[in-house]
């Protein structure tokens, strides 16, 4: 039967990561799985329809003039449903072949396959995402509000450092972490003459940045 692969170095929390994962490298895939849903996922899906609010309303108070408030406003209504879409995608597909992978180690047959190609994608978003914050930061310089802006607008751009932070973390959790730990232990599980029965239906939606991020 296999069994989940020791961590190898390259997995390991660098000296300067432990206090921001807070354990996260100890825990099994289902758990990390579980952890990136519970504290990354709840939080963007609390943050992200908050700032929308709060950057339509500094439009409105603007009267819809200033051009940079206007790009930010259509990169921001652009990123947040792709966000979203990135986060059910993980929800919906990657991390129950997740879970099930962490359960063949136990209970052959459980396990269809399939990882790769769903986590090629999700970094790749991870990438795009990134880009956009980039964008933000350029747009907002680097965070600071001009003079004279509206409250709605001073709330909505002190919450993006914040956001781009969140976002640093939950990127490194699962492509310095989960997703090599995940290739390694399919990997293994392939290896060790399991049977692996296919799982047919899978599909990956829609590719964030389909309509583009930059």
């Amino acid at each position: 039967m296999a069994s989940e692969p020791v961590v190898t170095r390259s997995h390991e929390c660098t000296s300067r990561e432990p206090c921001r994962l807070n354990g996260f490298c100890g825990r099994n895939l289902s758990e990390m799985a579980d952890e990136i849903v519970a504290q990354h996922h709840s939080y963007l899906r609390r943050e992200l329809p908050r700032l929308k609010q709060l950057l339509d309303r500094a439009v409105l108070e603007s009267g819809g003039r200033g051009a940079e408030l206007r790009v930010l406003k259509e990169t921001f209504d652009q990123f947040f449903p792709e966000v979203l879409m990135h986060m059910d995608r993980e929800e919906q597909i990657l991390f129950p072949l997740i879970h099930e992978l962490h359960l063949a180690q136990t209970q052959p047959g459980v396990y269809g396959g399939g990882l790769d190609a769903v986590m090629v994608q999700l970094q790749h978003d991870h990438t795009l995402i990134d880009s956009a914050m980039t964008r933000f930061r350029n747009l907002t310089d680097n965070y600071k509000p001009a003079v004279g802006a509206c409250p709605p607008y001073r709330e909505f751009v002190a919450a993006l450092p914040a956001l781009e932070a969140e976002f640093g973390v939950h990127t490194i959790k699962e492509d310095r972490y989960l997703f090599p730990r995940a290739r390694a232990c399919q990997t293994a599980l392939l290896n060790s003459g399991d049977s692996v029965q296919p799982l047919l239906g899978r599909s990956l939606p829609l590719r964030l940045g389909n309509r583009g991020l930059t």
